[in-house]
């Protein structure tokens, strides 16, 4: 007879689970308007990035060393210079109180806590694979309207070269998201230029995570 506490919400889908540990809300963290392609750092254990833009950013992390963790945010060529959004979760650590309802594991690590604020995953999307040029893909996800922000589970991304009259120079290549109230864009546009080498794309699609941020 299985041994622990479930508890699942209206669509019979776990919410707490004293076998799988919750990801919680960690921090904030607000790019301005026009804000520049860049590699932002995070202390975390293992660290989920969420995005809100009406730009069209690529996220993918960019190195690990323990807790610290790196990322690259790229803007699409032609975005519109809005703000963006990236919510970080992390995986749940012991609570710091006593005080309220606590889950924790056969290992004595903690599963779930009041303490803490839990990632909500609302939506799950299957990515179509590529077909062809990735220039292609490019893909709508209607959800209700809400306060929502997403992320790609396997972004995909590479390198391009060109040789033309001026010289040679090489580009990156990825799926970007745009986050509105009701949809969700992704789509696999050309970025600025880039010294990285990041080889050839992965043409599966993976999926696309939707979580509700209200209140964070």
């Amino acid at each position: 007879m299985p041994v622990g506490i479930e508890i699942y919400n209206d669509s019979g889908i776990i919410q707490i689970s004293s076998s799988t540990p919750n990801w919680c809300f960690n921090q904030k963290i607000i790019l301005p308007s026009g804000f520049a392609n860049q590699e932002i750092t995070i202390t975390a254990n293992s660290p989920l990035i969420f995005i809100k833009t009406e730009n069209n950013v690529l996220v993918f992390p960019s190195y690990k060393n323990g807790t610290t963790h790196k990322f690259k945010i790229f803007k699409a060529y032609y975005n519109n210079n809005q703000p963006a959004t990236l919510y970080v979760f992390d995986r749940i650590t012991n609570p710091s109180h006593n005080i309220g309802f606590e889950v924790y594991g056969n290992d004595g690590s903690s599963c779930y806590s009041a303490d803490n604020k839990p990632l909500k995953i609302s939506y799950v999307f299957n990515i179509p694979d590529l077909g062809g040029d990735a220039f292609q893909h490019n893909h709508d996800f209607a959800v209700s309207n809400g306060n929502w922000a997403a992320m790609c589970a396997v972004p995909r991304y590479e390198t391009r070269y060109m040789d033309d009259n001026i010289g040679n120079f090489e580009y990156l290549l990825g799926d970007c998201l745009k986050v509105t109230n009701n949809n969700i864009n992704i789509n696999c546009v050309q970025l600025y230029t880039t010294s990285l080498s990041l080889g050839s794309v992965n043409p599966y699609g993976g999926q696309l995570l939707v979580a509700d941020v209200t209140g964070l």
